[in-house]
């Protein structure tokens, strides 16, 4: 590092020098592995354990705004009142309108018990609410819809293999059998 530092015309970052050394590393030694640099980190927790910290709700692009497209039941969008459609406007008095998906999720996004106030504009009536929403820790099912198709015949959709998704798809088999006479079982893996 000393060398560099007298060698180099700025300033050099340990921490940055570092990560970019573990970086070429690995891409030179195991072409099967990847370095998560720690801006990462986020979706890799959501990738592989389906919860992070935030208000709770899918969320789609639809013209120039963002829209909620589907609160989690319980979760502090759903508590707050906010419906399929509604737009969102701003987001901590930042008006939203050309924002990219990507850039409301992360404000979205935060420590658990922080607030977030968004306004929204309601797709039912057109009216303009202002909503503080506490964000939680939030887990995302694996299993998206367990019921039965007809009778006798079960049906399971599963979304995503994360932390937990064998008990879920556990007590969704088990919740079949104990409530039908199951004499078959369609698992849906591709939404299909």
């Amino acid at each position: 590092r000393r060398e560099l530092e007298s060698g180099v015309v700025g300033e050099v970052w340990a921490g940055e020098l570092l990560d970019a050394a573990a970086a070429g590393m690995i891409a030179v030694t195991d072409p099967c592995s990847e370095y998560l640099w720690g801006s990462d980190m986020d979706g890799f927790e959501i990738m592989t354990t389906g919860r992070y910290g935030g208000v709770g709700s899918l969320i789609r692009k639809r013209g120039d705004y963002v829209i909620f497209a589907q609160p989690y039941k319980g979760s502090p969008s759903d508590v707050a009142g906010v419906k399929i459609g509604d737009k969102i406007l701003a987001i901590d008095g930042v008006d939203m309108k050309g924002a990219a998906t990507e850039d409301i999720s992360s404000r979205l996004k935060g420590e658990p018990q922080t607030n977030v106030v968004v306004v929204v504009e309601r797709n039912i009536d057109s009216r303009i609410d202002t909503l503080t929403l506490r964000r939680e820790r939030i887990s995302i099912p694996s299993v998206d819809y367990s019921g039965l198709l007809r009778d006798g015949i079960g049906y399971i959709s599963h979304s995503d293999f994360i932390e937990g998704s064998y008990d879920e798809m556990r007590r969704a088999v088990e919740q079949l059998v104990a409530t039908s006479q199951l004499r078959g079982l369609v698992l849906d893996y591709r939404s299909n």
